[in-house]
């Protein structure tokens, strides 16, 4: 996989967050034999009951809403392309929905969902239109707002970090890198 010279994934910016080695190995590390099996779990989300928690936390009803589960959103002033689990475009709100069936650790579903956000109020069906980020999880929502100089600081960062022919420190030595697939090829891991 070569580097991106222009556009990040969601997933990308969200690496770099985790740890700025773990991104920078997976565009130029070497290429694994094995591949990590990435089970979210997200497989057996209710699609139904994440739309009433949606409309419960918006205090509305959802009839009104046109539902789009995991579409692809290109990022107009940020150079991110990314998958949300479920916009929800309503006749006043857009709605970003990333749906979390367990814990995710250093406000990474937070960063993940704020990218979302920031990415829809660019688009034309939002213009005009209230948008906000939620994160389901447990069978509740919760509302993010990011500040969008924050986003766009570690959307800049983490294409830097692509520029360098070296991998960078991490972030988070010991506790990330056990969870890490290129621990084994990383001259950081605590492992």
């Amino acid at each position: 996989m070569s580097a991106p010279t222009r556009r990040l994934t969601v997933k990308d910016v969200v690496d770099y967050e985790w740890c700025p080695a773990k991104l920078w190995f997976k565009y130029y590390g070497p290429r694994l034999s094995w591949r990590p099996r990435h089970y979210t779990g997200e497989e057996r989300i209710d699609h139904d009951e994440t739309v009433r928690i949606v409309g419960e936390a918006l205090g509305r009803g959802m009839e009104e809403c046109t539902i789009i589960r995991e579409p692809l959103l290109h990022g107009i002033t940020l150079p991110v392309t990314g998958r949300p689990d479920m916009i929800a475009y309503c006749p006043d709100t857009c709605v970003a929905v990333e749906v979390k069936t367990r814990r995710s650790p250093w406000g990474l579903a937070e960063l993940q969902a704020g990218l979302y956000k920031t990415i829809l109020e660019e688009q034309s069906e939002c213009r005009n239109r209230e948008t906000v980020a939620l994160i389901v999880e447990d069978g509740t929502a919760r509302r993010v707002d990011p500040d969008r100089s924050t986003i766009a600081l570690k959307v800049r960062r983490a294409l830097e970090v692509l520029r360098t022919r070296t991998p960078p420190e991490p972030s988070r030595p010991s506790r990330a890198c056990r969870a890490c697939q290129y621990r084994r090829v990383c001259p950081y891991s605590q492992e």
